[in-house]
């Protein structure tokens, strides 16, 4: 309550979406990311099941399910190390606790900006390609 009020009584000018009473957070690295194709996904209540089991594999940081494309993208904690297959076979196993099935697991590297120049040769990055 006490920090709503604290809110309510800044000028409208001074708040950002980014304060809190204590200042602007700083801006933090993102860990590997998972992106899961997922069948199955039918309602809200599926994608809340979904989130939730996926949010107990060691190591996640933050969950989004989205319902119409059928994928659930899972960024991991900064630092946390990655072995891909145990990684997949983690997530894999929780999907299927959930009562769905993985179709494809993506495992990719934590962004810290990524580059908008296309990688020397014109290639495509290792997440595309996978």
């Amino acid at each position: 309550m006490v920090a709503a009020t604290a809110l309510l009584l800044m000028p409208i000018s001074s708040v950002r979406a980014d304060d809190t009473p204590s200042g602007p957070k700083a801006p933090q690295a993102d860990g590997p990311r998972v992106t899961i194709s997922v069948d199955g996904l039918s309602c809200p209540f599926c994608v809340y099941g979904l989130e939730k089991k996926l949010k107990k594999v060691k190591g996640v940081k933050t969950v989004k399910v989205e319902l119409q494309n059928g994928l659930a993208v899972v960024t991991l904690k900064a630092g946390q190390p990655v072995d891909t297959e145990k990684t997949k076979a983690a997530f894999r196993a929780a999907v299927k606790k959930a009562g769905f099935t993985a179709r494809k697991i993506t495992v990719s590297p934590g962004s810290k900006k990524a580059s908008k120049t296309p990688a020397k040769g014109g290639g495509t990055n290792r997440e595309q390609q996978e």
